[in-house]
């Protein structure tokens, strides 16, 4: 992000103080990317994976990504990871197929705290 200690201005009841230390440290982050995959994103499918897959580039190389979809229930398509290309390919795969989704090959595991469903029957 490029922040310096310019970019910053400290206030006591008001009046701007002194900084007397300023330290930029990048925190590992799980990224999850949440795609609504229902029959109405139809049109707009490609345009939001393209955007979902521009959106490392704004990453640390130490930044996790995983992969949750939805259309009326939620479905894990992969957790955080550090392979990009990994989360890339899944992406790519991810298609409308109706009211719900057509599912692709990588495992759907129970996210911690979220209820998952199934992954769906491919028709």
């Amino acid at each position: 992000m490029g922040l310096k200690r310019e970019d910053f201005i400290v206030l006591d009841e008001g009046e701007p103080q002194s900084t007397v230390e300023f330290d930029v440290d990048h925190q590992e982050l799980d990224l999850i990317l949440v795609l609504d995959v229902s029959s109405s994103m139809t049109p707009s499918l490609n345009l939001v994976k393209a955007q979902a897959r521009a959106a490392f580039s704004s990453l640390n190389f130490r930044d996790r990504v995983g992969v949750v979809i939805f259309d009326n229930l939620p479905y894990l398509v992969m957790e955080p990871t550090w392979d990009w290309q990994a989360v890339e390919t899944a992406i790519r795969e991810i298609n409308v197929k109706g009211r719900g989704t057509e599912p692709i090959h990588h495992a759907r595991r129970e996210v911690p705290g979220m209820k998952l469903a199934p992954a769906p029957d491919v028709a």
